[in-house]
């Protein structure tokens, strides 16, 4: 499951080298996908995507981005909280944002992702393009690859289609809806792998340090500045290996 604003452009090479069928959906609002008439939902509505696709395909492992990750977590907490059975045998919660505390109304990447809606919203492709670019650790943004991938990406998501859906989920908690998410949290009983990267300001390590020890069977990986989507992939690649390729 990808980010915000993001794509299964941004998801395919998270699956490279791993065994088995790999589906790469998109949520809500991305991809040319229709954001429901009764507007863009809460993480409950995302997760319930989430179900609905693993229900259909029989996936036993998933991997979430950002808002993909959100989308994750809502789900087995969802799951812990009914007592149901916990849906997946492995799952990784790549760059996670917020928990159950919604971000500050100043916050700099609410305040980025809030200005990129406004700016989808009135076609200026430019203004676009470096605010993708600033949403990424300040080490890798001036990286050739990196102003490629904003200028082509905002080329492609210009328009009103993407900002109700940036609106409704700048600086939103997956948990926010869950008044005992600590409990719930300790209920999710499967292996976790959670991914981080240093110099992340829209995914500080310190969020990611909290949920690892919130989820009893959880592991947590830090990697060096743009680690998780620009550089080292074959760090990375071996890092999911080890996980998501081992046997139960």
């Amino acid at each position: 499951m990808h980010g915000l604003a993001g794509s299964v452009a941004q998801t395919r090479p998270f699956g490279s080298g791993l065994p088995g069928t790999k589906v790469l959906p998109h949520l809500r609002g991305h991809g040319g996908t229709v954001v429901p008439p009764d507007g863009p939902g809460t993480y409950a509505d995302l997760a319930a995507e989430v179900e609905a696709v693993r229900s259909a395909t029989g996936a036993t492992r998933a991997l979430g981005v950002s808002l993909g990750a959100g989308a994750l977590l809502r789900s087995l907490a969802g799951a812990a909280a009914d007592g149901a059975p916990l849906p997946y045998e492995r799952v990784v919660l790549a760059l996670p944002a917020a928990l159950h505390d919604p971000a500050p109304e100043q916050d700099p990447g609410r305040l980025r992702l809030l200005d990129l809606a406004d700016a989808l919203e009135a076609r200026d492709a430019v203004r676009a393009a470096a605010l993708l670019r600033d949403q990424q650790p300040e080490a890798v943004r001036r990286l050739p690859s990196v102003g490629l991938w904003a200028r082509r990406r905002a080329a492609e998501i210009v328009g009103p289609g993407l900002p109700p859906v940036l609106r409704a989920f700048a600086g939103a908690a997956p948990l926010a809806d869950l008044d005992t998410a600590p409990a719930v949290l300790a209920a999710v009983r499967l292996p976790v792998l959670v991914l981080a990267q240093e110099g992340d300001d829209v995914h500080p390590v310190d969020g990611a340090r909290r949920l690892a020890a919130a989820l009893p069977a959880a592991e947590l990986v830090v990697l060096p500045p743009g680690g998780v989507l620009w550089t080292g992939r074959d760090r990375l690649r071996e890092v999911l290996t080890d996980f998501l390729g081992t046997s139960e």
